[in-house]
This record gives structure tokens, sequence and C-alpha cells, in this order.
């Protein structure tokens, strides 16, 4: 309490025009007499034990001391919890290259807490927002400026990786994410930019490294799967779902595969995929190699490995299914080929062992004419010339028979337009009596002269047309009219020439597509074909730097072999 001697702030010239009765009363007394305040009582509702107003002044003063203390702890408090959040973001700064930031996206100002533009290796003085975009990728300048876009409308700023490409050449990738808040009546981006090279690097390494993984999958037809054991979940990879050719209802798992095994030989190859997922669970590796039937009706090599893995809780299957078809395949080329070679070597030995007899028949034929009566000479000389004309026929087949075991090297520029209609020509008698009607276009009919010429063996290619050209007859045999055939010679990619054989027959089953030129593959029965002739044709165009292809024709009505040789130029 003051002495009483204390003059209290208070001059007589107060007005007393306002406030409450008791204060005006109060106040005047004051004036009068500052020593009243110990005695003058403040008739009010708050001072029912009619204490002095010099006390009640006091107890205020003691209530606001103690609110004051109150008010100082709690300042302290948040003094020290902001302290706390400044070491904790400090050691952010420090071990993990956290950096604060303040963004304005409609004035393009930005304020940063520690980058700065050594970091960026700029000069000082630079605006840093400015460094940055000058320093960002042409990618990464793409994203800056959709964001920036975004954060004009309001919206928070997204975790984003921006690529940065220093001057001296370094290559950094900062992450960036904040929040957009309202201060001072304007939009402000408050957030974080941690540089994360290291991080990001060895996150996109370890992408590169799984899509080369999975190109070499691709490469080598490979699939991955794994299992849970207890719940019986599988889960495939995409390329298996693929290879299976997974329906749609149909679940991946071992229900799916054994639908795909032939009906034939389920009964006997179930125990064996059995016997592997045992000697898997047992620890093992187990494998198959089961042909299956997949829904297209494409029949398929599948190669297994299974093994369990365990995560120290619950143990796994882990599996890989190789589609192993080609190789089957190219084994069995290969017997098939050491077939042709002994067939080969068994033809050739035939045609040298009728060479003699041929010889005798040729000249007993000539012979034969001097013991025909005249009345019958000019019957005799009719057949003997087409006597000879066969055994001509013989003696080309068995010359080229014996011709396969040497390398020939007579090869002449020609026209393939010609020869197609040369075969065509030869071939019209067979055409008339199998009511098939034919059409021919060459592409340089309206110029002959500019059509290219291809280098060929002649001979050879005619027997290409003409087997082409039989078997497009032999399609149409069961064919209801109009049976058609179009041969067409046109221009093709690459410096090459094409002729197209279309037929308006059946067309080619699709699981036969990639089939009809593998030696000895045939749907006609034995007595008919012996599968050769579209091998022979594939490997006399390839001896040539031509090809072979076949599909059936997009409108659905027969199929169409496309021919292509690579033309003389000049």
């Amino acid at each position: 309490m003051p002495p009483a001697t204390q003059s209290l702030p208070l001059e007589s010239d107060v007005p007393l025009a306002s406030g409450p009765k008791w204060l005006q009363e109060a106040l005047e007394a004051w004036n009068k007499n500052p020593e009243s305040l110990r005695t003058h009582v403040v008739p009010c509702p708050r001072n029912p034990a009619e204490l002095p107003l010099w006390t009640l002044l006091e107890e205020h003063r003691q209530q606001m001391l103690t609110l004051l203390d109150q008010a100082q702890a709690v300042q302290q408090a948040v003094q020290d919890q902001l302290r706390e959040q400044e070491a904790v973001l400090e050691a952010l700064v420090a071990t993990q290259g956290v950096n604060m930031f303040m963004f304005h996206p409609h004035k393009e100002e930005s304020r940063y807490r520690t980058l700065d533009n050594q970091q960026l290796e700029a000069p000082p003085g630079i605006p840093i927002h400015e460094v940055w975009r000058q320093r960002l990728t042409p990618e990464s300048q793409k994203k800056d400026q959709a964001i920036c876009e975004q954060l004009r409308n309001g919206a928070d700023y997204p975790e984003t990786d921006f690529d940065l490409v220093m001057p001296s050449g370094q290559h950094k990738v900062f992450r960036v994410r904040g929040k957009s808040i309202e201060l001072n009546g304007e939009r402000w981006v408050v957030g974080v930019n941690q540089e994360v090279t290291d991080l990001v690097m060895a996150q996109r390494k370890l992408e590169l490294r799984l899509h080369h993984q999975e190109i070499a999958s691709k490469q080598a037809r490979l699939g991955f799967w794994i299992k849970d054991p207890d719940t019986g979940e599988e889960e495939w990879d995409d390329f298996l779902k693929e290879l299976w050719e997974l329906q749609p209802g149909e679940a991946p798992g071992l229900e799916t595969i054994i639908r795909r095994l032939p009906e034939s030989q389920r009964e006997q190859l179930l125990p064996v995929m059995q016997e592997e997922t045992l000697v898997a669970m047992q620890g093992g590796t187990g494998k198959t190699e089961i042909l299956f039937e997949m829904p297209s009706g494409t029949r398929r090599w599948i190669r297994t490995y299974a093994s369990t893995f365990s995560d120290g809780a619950r143990m796994f299957m882990l599996g890989i299914n190789q589609d192993v078809t080609a190789e089957y395949q190219q084994r069995e080329v290969i017997r098939r080929s050491e077939q042709m070679a002994s067939v080969g070597r068994l033809a050739a030995e035939v045609a040298h062992d009728l060479r003699s007899p041929m010889t005798l028949i040729t000249t007993r034929v000539a012979q034969l004419r001097r013991f025909a009566r005249p009345e019958d000479e000019e019957r005799a000389s009719e057949v003997e010339h087409h006597a000879q004309e066969a055994l001509a026929r013989a003696n080309d087949i068995i010359s080229r028979t014996l011709d396969q075991a040497r390398v020939r090297s007579q090869r002449q520029p020609l026209h393939l337009s010609g020869v197609a209609q040369q075969m065509l020509s030869f071939l019209q008698d067979r055409f008339r009596d199998q009511h098939v009607s034919v059409r021919f276009q060459n592409a340089w009919e309206a110029l002959p002269e500019e059509e290219p010429r291809v280098m060929v063996e002649p001979s050879d290619l005619a027997l290409v047309f003409q087997n082409l050209l039989n078997n497009a007859v032999e399609a149409l045999a069961e064919h209801p009219d109009p049976r058609e055939v179009e041969v067409s010679v046109m221009p093709a990619e690459r410096g090459r020439v094409a002729c197209e054989i279309r037929d308006n027959g059946p067309g080619i089953p699709e699981g036969h597509l990639f089939k009809v030129f593998e030696e000895f593959f045939t749907t006609k029965p034995p007595t008919v074909g012996t599968g050769l002739g579209l091998a022979i044709c594939r490997r006399t165009l390839s001896g040539f730097d031509g090809t072979l292809e076949v599909q059936n024709r997009p409108e659905g009505s027969g199929a169409i072999f496309r021919m292509e040789l690579p033309y003389l130029f000049g």
C-alpha cells in the first residue's frame, strides 16, 4: 500500500460527468482529500461488505498481478515449445537437408529459411525462386508451371520431385510439398523443400533395373507367381495372365492351369504336378514341362519352377512359368531337318540308280519305231514323241533331285509377273477342270518397262508358284461356286516386289497358321499330301533372300499367301 502522503495522478479538472454515480462521488472525495480513499465506502452491488475503495483497488491489483504471473508462465511455456520446435527444425535442416519456405503464388515472391544461392551455385542477390527455375530441367519446368497454376487457385502444394542441373554439371533432386494458408488477408503457400538426390537416384536405378528385368522376362517369355498356401490365394504378373489366356471370371491358380491340361492326358499329368509341388513344399525345387491347350486352341509347352520362401512368420510358394514352345518347335525342326536330310540322301541315291535304266528305256523307245509297220508309222511316231516327252520330264526330275545335293548358281534376272503368268497358263487346264476362275493383276501393267526384276532360278521359282496355285485349287475342292483365285504382283517396302495368291476357300484354322511351313505338317490324307510343299517353297524363297507368309483374309473367307523378293537396282 502506498504511503498516505503519496499523491494520486488525478487533478481537480478530471471530468466527472461520465461513469457510475458511485465513481463520481469517489472522485469528488479524492479530489477534495486523497486520504479519503482509505475510508470512502463504495455503495454498489459488488461491494456488499462496504469495504473502502482503497481496499477494493488493492484486491483488484493483486488479482491483476496473479493474472500477469499466469500470462508470463504461459508465455514462457510457448517460448520453450518454440525453442524445441526450432531445435527440431535445425536438426532437420542439418541432417535431412530440409528447407522451409513461404511462397506467394500471385506475387511470385518466395522466402526461404535455409535454402540459399550457394546451394544452387548462384551469386548472391538473385531472388532464390528465379535461380530455382533457371536450374530446373525442361521436364521439371513443365511440372513447376502446372503446379503454380494450381496454387493460384488455392490448392495445396502436392509432393513433387524436381530435377535441377547446376552450372558445375551436378544433378540434384529436390522434393517439395506445402500447405496453402491465408496470412494477413493474402494467400501464401508454406512448405518444405528437401534435397533427396541420393534417394531418388537409387529409386530410379531400381526402377530401371526392374524395367530391364521385365524386358528380359518378356524376351525369355518368363512370368512370375506367388501363392499363400494357408489361404490358397495366388497372384500372377501380367505376362502370366496373357500366357495362360486368363478368361473373365477365372482366378489365377491351380484350377485354371488344370483346365488347360489336355483331357486325354489329365489323369496322367496331374500326379506329376502334385509330386513336383510336394518337392517344392519340402524345400526343394519342383520342375515340370507340360504341353497345355489354351482357350484359343493354341498349344504351348510350359516349363514351371517352384520353391518356397518364408518371411519369418509365414511360408509362401514362389514360381516361374516359362513358355518354351519355341524351344520345342526348334527341336522338332532339327529332328525333321535330319529326317529331310535322310530323305534327300535316299532320293539322291534312288535318282542316281534310276538314271541308267532311264537311259536304256530312252534308247529302246527309239529302237521300237524301226519295228513298226508302214501303216503304223504315223501312230508309232506319235507314241515315240509322247514317250520321249515323258522320259525327258523324268530325266529333268532326276537331274533336279540330284542337284539338291550340289550348290548351284544359275540365277537370272526376270520379272515376277512373267513367271506368275507362265504358271497360270501352264495350269489353266486344271483351273478349268475344277471350275476355278482366275484373275491376274500387275501393278506395272500400264508401264511394263518400269517393273523391277528379281534375281532367281526360273525353274525353282516356277515350282513355288506351281505349289501355291495347286494348294489354292485343292483348298477350293469342297467349296461351292464361285471358286476364285486372285494373283497380284505389286511393289513392297524396303526395295522388294511382292506377289499375293488369294483364294475364297475356307481358310486355314488359326491353330495351324504357324505350322503350315513345318516339314511333314499336313491336314491332307497320307495318299494326297506329304507336308513338304510349303516348307520347300519357303526354303526356296529364303535362298533368294525372300520371304513367304500366310494369313487368312480379313473378310473371313479364304487364305492369302504372300511372297516377297528383293529387286535389282539399276
